[in-house]
């Protein structure tokens, strides 16, 4: 398929009950990761969140993109309280992690 100039390759859709699994079963590697759904929930312990890292990193080829969506606190906080969402505000932040090598010297 061909659209504005790019090709789509693939697509592979991956739930996160089984992710793990699914990591150890298949060696897949992606130029885009995304989250849609719950990335705030990853955040409430240190261990999911290092988990997330984790898999993003093992799905991502080298110079690839993760990017995810969840709503603010003001917008979670309001839901919470009244029991409806409002409008949120979008953000963009973008993290850099650089590639670390690690070169073991033998005999010294």
């Amino acid at each position: 398929m061909q659209r504005n100039g790019m090709e789509l390759k693939s697509v592979i859709m991956l739930e996160c009950d089984n992710l793990e699994t699914l990591l150890q079963e298949k060696d897949i590697q992606a130029d885009l990761v995304c989250c849609l759904q719950h990335l705030q929930l990853r955040f409430e312990a240190e261990d999911k969140v290092r988990r997330l890292l984790s898999n993003v990193s093992f799905l991502l080829k080298l110079g690839g993109y993760f990017f995810g969506i969840t709503p603010d606190s003001s917008t979670i906080w309001h839901e919470k309280i009244i029991g409806k969402y409002r409008c949120f505000w979008i953000y963009v932040i973008s993290f850099f992690f650089l590639l670390v090598t690690a070169s073991l010297v033998f005999g010294r």
